[in-house]
């Protein structure tokens, strides 16, 4: 940590009732503010326990908090384990701070202890990461895998040899979009005419009732959302009222949402009924062009064999499916995986994760192909300043 941060002191654990939290204090001043409260219970002070050791005693008095308090390797680390209770850690904040100490947030402190904007950044995005494939492509930007291209990519404008810039640009930004989903899951958005079974099909793509499934046409009424995992990839499936136009106002405002949620979507899912296999145009109007979209022929098992076979030979590029048998369920989600993760980065490489560091190279990228290099370097520059500081 530089010197041009001030002392503070951050909650680590969540808030809320625990059995213990974590209150960390970080700074120059860190060793001197504890000790001011601290009172171990040997009557040492805090600074002839080595680092590391762990110290009991009592906060802010003989008769105060029980506490358990660490100092880690220098005297500007040191940690405070209380009871988990909220009045019990807003006691200990509340005389840091009058004692001198900043109080931040644990996202605001990772600048303190991680100056390297692209490792702090990282840090930030792991506590959110909802499985391991996603949190280990964070890890590896943590151990400076992004921040090892950017500099490539920076050193090769130096060198004046812009098509390599350019080609590393290019695939550092293949990533992008992948980059950003990383902690925000993909949004998939089934969508269909009335009673073709997208609320039965979504339920099984979850593997459990997540949706309200009912005989009766028009039972969903608004955006029904389950989140889950493909292959460790997030993902929020929609489940939206199906599409039809003479209809009460409720239902139109359901559908109205339905269709507002397909223009936000990753990828849409049309759904058909096996019966009648009939995917209206405008079913897909404002999706052509702009998104993926899977055409699926559900409820196969109400088909003859025979038919059936008709069916599936008559329709090669849709997805034949039973959300009551689990026929071609597993075959979906693996269209729908590869439909938005077409590539998988390989082990160690270098993903930008954060809105900011994807328009930073995007507009380095357009810099160095109108000709503006040096500009083109400025920017990246700026991105590792902090790691030149």
């Amino acid at each position: 940590m530089g010197s041009d941060f001030p002392t503070c002191a951050v909650q680590l654990t969540p808030v809320g009732r625990a059995a213990v939290a974590v209150v960390r204090v970080v700074g120059s001043g860190a060793l001197d503010i504890v000790q001011q409260s601290f009172h171990s219970a040997s009557g040492k002070d805090l600074a002839e326990f080595p680092a590391g050791r762990i110290c009991y005693g009592r906060w802010a008095g003989m008769a105060g908090e029980d506490v358990i308090v660490t100092r880690l390797i220098d005297s500007a680390q040191v940690d405070i384990h209380c009871h988990g209770g909220s009045a019990a850690v807003k006691a200990i904040l509340r005389r840091l701070a009058d004692s001198g100490c900043e109080l931040i947030d644990w996202q605001d402190s990772l600048s303190t202890t991680h100056p390297d904007p692209f490792q702090a950044a990282a840090a930030r995005a792991l506590a959110v990461a909802a499985t391991t494939k996603t949190a280990r492509i964070l890890l590896d930007q943590f151990h400076d895998a992004l921040g090892r291209s950017v500099q490539a990519i920076l050193m090769a404008l130096e060198k004046h040899a812009t098509s390599v810039a350019l080609e590393q640009l290019k695939q550092l930004l293949r990533f992008s979009d992948l980059g950003l989903h990383l902690t925000t899951p993909w949004r998939v958005v089934l969508t269909g005419l009335p009673n073709v079974g997208k609320s039965s099909l979504i339920n099984a793509l979850v593997g459990f009732e997540r949706a309200i499934v009912g005989a009766k046409p028009g039972t969903t009424r608004d955006v029904v959302t389950a989140e889950t995992a493909v292959n460790g990839w997030p993902i929020e499936l929609a489940d939206t009222a199906g599409v039809r136009y003479f209809v009460d106002p409720l239902e139109r405002e359901g559908v109205r949402r339905a269709k507002r949620s397909r223009q936000h979507a990753d990828l849409v899912v049309a759904v058909t009924d096996a019966t009648e296999n009939v995917v209206p145009e405008d079913l897909l109007e404002g999706n052509r062009g702009e998104r993926d979209v899977l055409v699926v022929v559900n409820k196969i098992d109400l088909l003859t064999p025979e038919r059936r076979s008709v069916v599936e030979e008559a329709t090669p590029d849709r997805y034949v499916t039973s959300a009551v048998t689990g026929v071609g369920i597993e075959a979906l989600l693996v269209a729908i995986q590869t439909s938005l993760v077409p590539i998988e980065p390989t082990p160690g490489a270098a993903v930008p994760f954060a809105t900011d560091q994807v328009q930073q190279l995007l507009s380095a990228e357009q810099l160095v192909l109108g000709g503006q290099s040096a500009e083109a370097s400025k920017l990246l520059r700026s991105m590792l300043s902090a790691k030149e500081s």
